[in-house]
């Protein structure tokens, strides 16, 4: 009887005000298909606001009826196989990725990307960028803009890296 997908990975948090905020997001019709304002975290409590970092939305809650009858997903792929006939919101909440907190789990995930993706086929600049520091502007997570539960550091197991 589902008529929602809330999509998230283990290494990621939704702001926690998703939570009271919820039921009116979904109130507003089936025919929306809602993006979180992704947020890639740099430090445990910081996330990163220069170039193209500052700007990333990802959908993330949409009505089951807008996910592809294949859910066999490329690198990088969306779960929505076509979004006209929905409208596409902001629903003005962060999503925090945890993955990149550490400069070892940034060098990790630049090098499963690049050999998940050799010749670029999924994403054109590469994946240098994603440790790249030159140029980094960090913001802290404002007061009220919190997720739980908090980023713990667990070695960054290579085979779990995503």
């Amino acid at each position: 009887g589902a008529r929602w997908v809330l999509a998230v990975d283990p290494d990621e948090r939704f702001e926690d005000s998703l939570a009271a905020r919820l039921p009116d997001l979904l109130a507003r019709g089936e025919d929306k298909l809602w993006m979180f304002q992704l947020k890639e975290m740099f430090t445990p409590d910081s996330y990163r606001t220069d170039g193209l970092w500052g700007g990333k939305l990802l959908m993330r809650l949409f009505p089951l009826s807008a996910v592809k009858d294949d859910l066999t997903v490329a690198l990088h792929g969306s779960w929505v196989a076509d979004t006209s006939g929905y409208g596409l919101r902001d629903a003005r909440i962060n999503l925090y990725h945890l993955r990149m907190a550490t400069p070892e789990r940034r060098k990790m995930r630049r090098d499963l990307y690049a050999a998940a993706d050799p010749g670029r086929a999924f994403q054109k600049i590469g994946y240098d960028y994603l440790d790249d520091e030159r140029g980094m502007r960090l913001e802290r997570i404002p007061s009220g803009r919190g997720f739980s539960p908090a980023f713990v550091e667990d070695g960054g197991d290579r085979k779990s890296v995503v």
